[in-house]
């Protein structure tokens, strides 16, 4: 790879970890304000939104990919692409953590509220 073709490799690399983090933030903040707002079923509401809407995203993204991979589009595709699909990424990985519903399974165990955390 050339200097000039390096440097631009590393500037998308850039901008795609910003697109991750930016999307990592919205979906935190999201995730907070289900869960603030309707408890439990808040991070069920979260999980299952995350989840979907990542499959959505892969499903709308992949035939774009390989349209663009296989010489049918401009590369303003491909890039475009990858930009929503790493705002889409981080907004689902924060959105849907599991481990927040492992912590809470916890800290219910931990204070002897048992029904709760079977649930």
């Amino acid at each position: 790879m050339s200097g000039a073709g390096y440097e631009v490799f590393a500037l998308l690399q850039v901008a795609l970890l910003a697109c991750l983090a930016a999307g990592g933030a919205i979906g935190a903040l999201a995730r907070r304000r289900l869960t603030d707002r309707l408890g439990p079923r808040g991070l069920l509401t979260a999980n299952t939104t995350a989840a979907l809407l990542l499959g959505v995203t892969v499903g709308l993204a992949v035939p774009e990919l390989v349209h663009t991979s296989g010489g049918g589009g401009d590369g303003q595709g491909l890039r475009l692409v990858a930009a929503v699909s790493a705002v889409v990424s981080g907004f689902c990985l924060a959105l849907g953590t599991w481990s927040t519903v492992a912590a809470e399974a916890a800290h219910a165990v931990l204070a002897r509220r048992w029904g709760t955390a079977a649930r």
